[in-house]
């Protein structure tokens, strides 16, 4: 999530598979960047994105799946700190971002409801916290809060509402992005960490494996007798 008003930081940790940033800094390799599929489809389709004029906002931070990209067209190289202004754009726009689910991602999405087939389709959903591996959730001081709405405008979940002149969050539609935390001028808004910690698989590959053995279990449980 973005790296804004997380409370009482001396009382955890903040893992690296959490920190954006960090995963960029600790990119062994090149990094590269290419276009958003997902926006360039909208814009195909004369449904530009009402988030952002931004496109270049797909980054490859594993060597390998940055040379990829490159050799195939679609990517350039670009250095750390042209990565860092990317997610800072990202951050300012309301992006949410969404690196691979593994503690060493080899990509970072920075996508909007409007545009990204992930974010849409999760919209949809009554309880999106339940689709999300997210350590975080937002919180609102209802002391500080003036009901300025901002919050609620930039929530790509709908997880913010306003009650009685203050924001309320839905914790099960919020995924602790940190969106709106961002533009908070009043820093009512914080992430709160919850009390159990997801820990991602360690890389692709046993991301890959605990999803076969997730499916394999699903299907066993639903076959017939």
């Amino acid at each position: 999530p973005v790296e804004r008003r997380i409370p009482t930081p001396e009382s955890y940790e903040v893992k690296t598979y959490d920190n954006a940033r960090h995963l960029v800094e600790a990119a062994r390799g090149p990094i590269a960047v290419a276009n958003c599929v997902c926006r360039q489809t909208k814009d195909l389709q004369q449904q530009s994105c009402s988030f952002t004029d931004l496109r270049e906002t797909c980054l490859q931070i594993g060597g390998d799946h940055a040379r990829q990209y490159v050799e195939m067209g679609i990517g350039r190289y670009i250095t750390k700190v042209e990565a860092f202004t990317i997610l800072s754009r990202a951050e300012q726009a309301g992006l949410v971002l969404q690196p691979e689910n593994s503690k060493k991602p080899e990509a970072i999405c920075c996508c909007c409801g409007d545009c990204c087939g992930l974010l849409s389709a999760v919209q949809k959903h009554p309880r999106p916290v339940e689709l999300y591996a997210s350590n975080y959730y937002a919180e609102v001081d209802s002391e500080l809060c003036i009901g300025c709405g901002t919050c609620v405008e930039r929530c790509q979940l709908k997880a913010m509402f306003l009650d009685k002149g203050k924001s309320v969050v839905n914790t099960d539609r919020c995924i602790g992005c940190g969106n709106c935390v961002v533009t908070c001028q009043q820093h009512a808004t914080g992430l709160r960490k919850k009390s159990r910690e997801f820990v991602p698989p360690e890389n692709k590959n046993s991301m890959f494996r605990k999803i076969v053995v997730a499916k394999k279990a699903n299907r066993t449980a639903h076959t017939p007798i």
